[in-house]
C-alpha cells in the first residue's frame, strides 16, 4: 500500500505520464493505447457496474461507476511491467469510465 507522501504525488506523477485513458462518447467502451506492450483491462484495476440500476431507464444505465481496487496484485504489476504509482495512477485515469446515468442502449 502507498502512503500518504506517495499518492499525494500521484497528481504531479499523473502530468508527466503519457497514458492516456478516455472514453468513447458514442459506444461508452474505454480506448486506452497499450501498455509497456500489454493491452489494458480495465478488469485489472478495478470493476465497473451501475450503483443506482434502480433509477435507470430500461436498457440503460441509472449511474455507471468504476471502483479501483484497494489491492494491487503483484501479477498485475508484473503483467503490465508497473511499479505501485503506477498502476495508481491508471486507476486515477480509468476514472473516465464513471460515467453516470445514460440511455444509449435504450
Amino acid at each position: 500500500m502507498l502512503n500518504k507522501e506517495e499518492l499525494d504525488t500521484i497528481e504531479s506523477y499523473d502530468a508527466l505520464c503519457s497514458i492516456k485513458c478516455k472514453l468513447n462518447p458514442i459506444t461508452k467502451e474505454l480506448e486506452c493505447p497499450r501498455i509497456n506492450g500489454v493491452e489494458l483491462e480495465e478488469s485489472d484495476f478495478g470493476e465497473k457496474y451501475d450503483t443506482s440500476p434502480e433509477t435507470a431507464e430500461p436498457y440503460g444505465c441509472g449511474n455507471m461507476q468504476f471502483i479501483p481496487f484497494e489491492e494491487v496484485k503483484q501479477e498485475t504489476l508484473e503483467k503490465y511491467n508497473l511499479t505501485e504509482l503506477e498502476y495508481r495512477v491508471i486507476q486515477k485515469k480509468l476514472d473516465c469510465l464513471s460515467f453516470g446515468s445514460c440511455g444509449l442502449c435504450v
